[in-house]
């Protein structure tokens, strides 16, 4: 699309606020949200590793202050990393403001369809790529960490 620009910025210099056209459609969410998972026991770099493939996208309103067009819990909960103000992020800045409604719509509600295979199975996938992972002596965290990430049982990573 091309009115958008990309750029990367501290973390900490965002105020990270949903776009009102976003609050309106997630209104009548009804999911439980947790309480968030221990973010502290990752390191700088796998955290930045997320975030440098995460990109945030935004519309800046008129005070110069980037809207989310979509939710990003994530990001909220990173603040109370310790290293949160080393954090930086990539912003997809949507600029036409006749758009707004259409990327919301496709962040919010497309892209959730379309990604949901990927996820349906999630801790079957899991539990093939942990077992993949130690055979090929690839690095990973625990079963029991990625599970408290997935905010998931450890038990329910099984094949």
């Amino acid at each position: 699309m091309k009115y958008q620009k990309v750029k990367k910025v501290p973390l900490n210099s965002l105020t990270l606020h949903q776009h009102p056209l976003l609050t309106s459609l997630l209104v009548n969410d009804k999911r439980k949200l947790p309480a968030p998972p221990d973010y502290t026991t990752l390191s700088y770099g796998d955290i930045q590793i997320l975030l440098d493939t995460t990109p945030v996208p935004v519309f800046q309103d008129e005070n110069g202050d980037s809207l989310l067009l979509m939710p990003m819990p994530f990001l909220h909960h990173l603040r109370l990393h310790p290293l949160f103000n080393k954090f930086e992020v990539t912003l997809v800045n949507f600029k036409d403001p006749k758009q707004v409604s259409h990327i919301i719509s496709t962040l919010n509600i497309l892209k959730p369809s379309v990604l949901y295979i990927d996820f349906k199975q999630l801790p079957n996938l899991l539990c093939h790529r942990i077992n993949a992972a130690k055979q090929a002596d690839i690095p990973i965290l625990s079963k029991k960490q990625l599970a408290h990430f997935a905010q998931l049982s450890p038990s329910a990573i099984r094949i």
